[in-house]
């Protein structure tokens, strides 16, 4: 396993040689001061300085990682200013930063069972307070500081490692956060509206590296957004806009992981808790990268059940079940799963699982639930169709569009009758906010799936003289037959 480290070193090195003396040699320290957690040892640093002539790099800390910790793989850099002392000195620190900790998080992405880290130790202030803020943008796993207790005594700080190791009992390790941003799932749709299409990655903030270690770093500019950290400012005014409606359409998984676990655990055993169990756990899957879907399978027989779960989340109650394949909320809604003709029910669908689908289909039930109520019927009716597709299975859901919003439907619509502006989140229709987020949680989840899902874009189709039905197909392209 590899662990990064991102740190910055001021005059005084000792507080972040006893990171380092904590992490990799954990037996060595005091057990009161062993975090109730486990950590990696680390096998790779990045540590960013200034030019002051009073910081020394090599004798305060390459020197003493190349003695002690030999097989640590190091990137030691100097900005080009001698302190943090002006408004220009702190956006140009801010800038590199900024780009160092987007580095960081595509290269913890990079391989499954990466760790990265941030340190808070050392430094100034302010370039303690850049990183943690650079770190609610992009994914790092853990933000750590360290309480010298030395200060409050009046003892000089230490300033090499055996001074450290000599007194480990005044050091304590304070692990600030230990996973990832809730915030980061939430900046790509913003930045590709806001910056033309652009991805945002370290390709497109490079850093200029010259000379021997410690090489002084600079950011080099682009034409499409010159400044990475005024670029995340101006997604993140347009990133408020929605971020409510998001995360309620699960794309942020993680602060309903934090706010819904404990009550759903309060909820013991019943179909609710279940269902929101599973829902959580789609949402989970749904954010995290690292997690391998290949060996992943999800029987068709159970498509009843998932519609049971699906309608109690996308209403807010169960939906009383008739027979095997309907389902009528009484003025909430009705569906009926049509009879499928895939063949074999011993089927499965590959490359995807049941929270996944869960949140997939609780998103377009309660798209259903939401905008397909009319003054004509007392309750939307959505059909489900499960059909053989030339590579694999397509699953389909429709419903009857109200007369209401018929007009506004037609003139969004394509030629064809595609409606892919309603998964692009921000679109408005009429006097809704927000319209098609959870049509572009539904895309984004397939997106997830490595190809296994495909998601067509909704689309009306006429269903009688005046009538138009709405219409959203995913095509499952792995499929085989489980062996009982």
């Amino acid at each position: 396993m590899e662990h990064l480290l991102l740190a910055t070193l001021g005059e005084a090195p000792g507080a972040l040689l006893s990171l380092f003396d904590w992490l990799n040699c954990r037996p060595d320290w005091p057990e009161e001061q062993h975090l109730r957690v486990p950590t990696v040892p680390l096998t790779d640093v990045w540590v960013l300085t200034t030019a002051s002539k009073l910081i020394d790099p090599r004798a305060d800390l390459i020197g003493p990682l190349e003695s002690a910790f030999p097989a640590l793989r190091r990137r030691v850099l100097r900005v080009p200013v001698e302190d943090i002392l002006t408004e220009a000195d702190h956006r140009l620190m801010a800038e590199v930063l900024f780009r160092l900790v987007l580095q960081a998080e595509t290269w913890r992405r990079g391989r499954a069972g990466r760790v990265f880290s941030v340190s808070l130790a050392g430094g100034r202030k302010s370039m303690s307070a850049l990183l943690q803020q650079a770190v609610t943008f992009f994914e790092a796993d853990n933000v750590f500081h360290v309480s010298l207790v030395q200060k409050a005594r009046g003892e000089p700080p230490p300033r090499t490692l055996e001074q450290v190791r000599a007194r480990r009992d005044w050091h304590y390790v304070v692990r600030l956060a230990d996973e990832p941003t809730p915030w980061r799932p939430l900046l790509a749709e913003p930045w590709r509206r806001t910056f033309a299409g652009t991805e945002l990655g370290p390709e497109l903030f490079p850093l200029a590296e010259d000379g021997e270690e410690p090489r002084l770093v600079r950011a080099i500019a682009d034409p499409h957004c010159p400044s990475l950290v005024d670029g995340l400012r101006q997604v993140a005014d347009l990133t408020h806009v929605f971020a409510g409606q998001a995360l309620a359409c699960g794309v942020g998984a993680q602060f309903l992981r934090h706010d819904l676990r404990r009550v759903v655990r309060s909820l013991g055993d019943g179909a609710e808790a279940a269902a929101l169990r599973d829902y959580l756990d789609g949402l989970e899957h749904f954010l995290d990268d690292r997690l391998a879907l290949h060996g992943a399978s999800w029987p068709l027989a159970r498509l009843g059940e998932l519609c049971d779960r699906a309608l109690l989340l996308a209403v807010g109650r169960a939906v009383p079940r008739h027979g095997a394949d309907a389902w009528h909320g009484p003025r909430e809604i009705r569906l009926t799963l049509s009879e499928w003709h895939g063949g074999d029910e011993r089927r499965a669908v590959r490359g995807v699982d049941g929270p996944l689908l869960l949140l997939v289909l609780r998103n377009l039930l309660a798209n259903v639930h939401r905008h397909g109520h009319s003054a004509a019927w007392d309750e939307p009716h959505a059909v489900l169709c499960l059909d053989a597709a030339p590579a694999g299975l397509t699953l389909t859901l429709r419903n009857r569009v109200p007369r209401e919003n018929l007009s506004t439907l037609l003139a969004l619509a394509r030629p064809d009758g595609a409606l892919p502006d309603l998964t692009r989140p921000l679109f408005r229709v009429g006097n809704h906010d927000g319209q098609g987020l959870g049509l572009f949680a539904v895309q984004e989840v397939a997106r997830r799936t490595d190809g296994a899902v495909r998601f067509d874009p909704p689309r009306l189709e006429p269903a009688g003289p005046d009538a138009w039905d709405f219409v959203v197909s995913l095509r499952f392209t792995r499929v085989a037959t489980e062996v009982s």
